[in-house]
């Protein structure tokens, strides 16, 4: 499985491809510092194909707010705001999705 890293100079990602990563960093690394930054994550979410759909948004944004609370939780206050910064984009995105 690719990292973020390896997918962000891609022109075309695989949704699910990107999906496993975002769920890896999420779950093992959290901070994103030296392995890819906020602004390329929200930048590969476009770049998905196929397209990400509401259920896959729903599914990140719980990956996305549980980094974020595991490392608040840890006193790394600055890492769990990069993943809120991802966490407030797809929000943004789901609400110009239809129900």
């Amino acid at each position: 499985m690719p990292t973020l890293s390896e997918l962000k100079g891609r022109p075309k990602i695989a949704k699910q491809e990107f999906i496993d990563a975002l769920e890896a960093l999420a779950s093992d690394g959290k901070e994103l510092g030296l392995l890819v930054e906020v602004r390329e994550v929200i930048a590969i979410l476009d770049r998905c194909n196929p397209p990400l759909i509401r259920k896959d948004l729903e599914m990140l944004k719980g990956y996305c707010r549980r980094a974020s609370t595991d490392l608040e939780h840890s006193g790394k206050s600055w890492a769990a705001q990069e993943w809120t910064k991802i966490l407030e984009t797809i929000e943004s995105r789901l609400g110009q999705m239809p129900r």
